[in-house]
């Protein structure tokens, strides 16, 4: 269902189909998730390995920041400088999909939820 309903959509953002054939389906969220997550230690040797190879040590730079601030690929990749609040501690990631696009430069971004996020900064410990 999730599938034919992002087809309605992208018929009717393509002029293909009209608004009003717009499907209005609830679809419930499964609640069991086959994903998998990474224990700490395998996080840990996966880090390590990519700062130990040079050609991949980007990968662990960013495979670092993912996995301690929880965002999402797509965020991190977005990410601009007024995304942070030095003086407040924070990571302010706002959804701009009902806005539209600001300009070219800088287009709305959308996050996965829809919704605007706050994560907290913390002081790196040496």
């Amino acid at each position: 269902m999730t599938t034919l309903k992002q087809i309605n959509k992208r018929l009717i953002a393509e002029g293909h189909l009209p608004d009003a054939c717009r499907l209005q389906l609830r679809l419930q969220r499964d609640k069991e998730s086959t994903t998998y997550c990474w224990t700490v230690a395998e996080f840990q040797v996966i880090v390590q390995h990519c700062q130990q190879t040079p050609r991949l040590q980007w990968l662990g730079d960013v495979s670092h920041l993912l996995g301690l601030t929880g965002l999402r690929i797509s965020e991190l990749a977005q990410l601009r400088w007024s995304d942070l609040d030095f003086d407040k501690q924070l990571l302010m990631l706002a959804d701009e999909s009902r806005q539209g696009s600001r300009s070219v430069d800088t287009p709305a971004r959308t996050l996965k939820s829809k919704r605007s996020r706050t994560l907290p900064l913390h002081v790196a410990k040496e």
